[in-house]
C-alpha cells in the first residue's frame, strides 16, 4: 500500500502548528482578564474606606455646671432609711395625718391613683418638695399626700422626712 496524504487535512509527519487551538486560547485567556478587571473595577471601590466628612463648622458642647447647693439640707437626709410598717399596722405616730414632710428620695416618687403599684401614675414629686400628709394605708405601705398644688395621690410610704 502506498502512503498517500489526506487531501484538506495536515498529516503528522508534516509538523505543522495548530493555529486554531493558539486563537481559541488566546480570545479566552483576553476575555478572562477583561472579566477580572470588570470585576475589580466595580469591587475596588467598595473596599476604599469612606471620606471624612466635612461639616461647615465645628460646635463644641460645654459641660452642664455643678450645682453650688442641693435643694435640700443634708441633714434633712436620714442616715439610714427606715423599713415600711408590718402589713396590717399604721405608722401614724411618725407622721399623723395632717403633718407635712419633706420627699427625701433621690429621684423623686411617683403619685398614684391608688395604694398599689397598678394605679395609675398621675405625676411625680421632686427630691426635697414638702408635702401633707392626709392618710395612710390599710397596710400601712402608702400615704395619701397633697402637693402644695393642690394634686392629691398616694406614695410609697418611708421616703418622707418630717418636716
Amino acid at each position: 500500500m502506498a502512503n498517500y496524504p489526506v487531501r484538506g487535512r495536515s498529516s503528522p509527519a508534516v509538523g505543522s502548528f495548530p493555529f486554531g487551538t493558539l486563537m481559541a486560547l488566546s480570545l479566552s485567556v483576553g476575555a478572562l482578564a477583561a472579566l477580572g478587571w470588570q470585576a475589580w473595577q466595580f469591587i475596588a471601590p467598595l473596599l476604599a474606606p469612606p471620606a471624612v466628612p466635612q461639616f461647615p463648622r465645628a460646635v463644641r458642647v460645654e459641660p452642664l455646671p455643678r450645682p453650688t447647693s442641693l435643694p435640700f439640707s443634708p441633714s434633712a437626709r436620714p442616715t439610714q432609711r427606715e423599713s415600711p410598717p408590718a402589713v396590717g399596722s399604721l405608722d401614724s405616730t411618725a407622721f399623723p395625718p395632717g403633718s407635712r414632710g419633706r420627699v427625701i428620695e433621690p429621684l423623686g416618687l411617683a403619685i398614684r391613683s391608688k395604694p398599689s403599684v397598678e394605679g395609675a401614675y398621675q405625676g411625680g414629686i421632686g427630691a426635697g418638695e414638702i408635702v401633707t400628709v392626709l392618710e395612710y394605708s390599710a397596710d400601712g405601705r402608702w400615704q395619701r399626700i397633697r402637693r402644695q398644688n393642690g394634686q392629691e395621690g398616694w406614695v410609697r410610704a418611708g421616703n418622707l422626712a418630717q418636716e
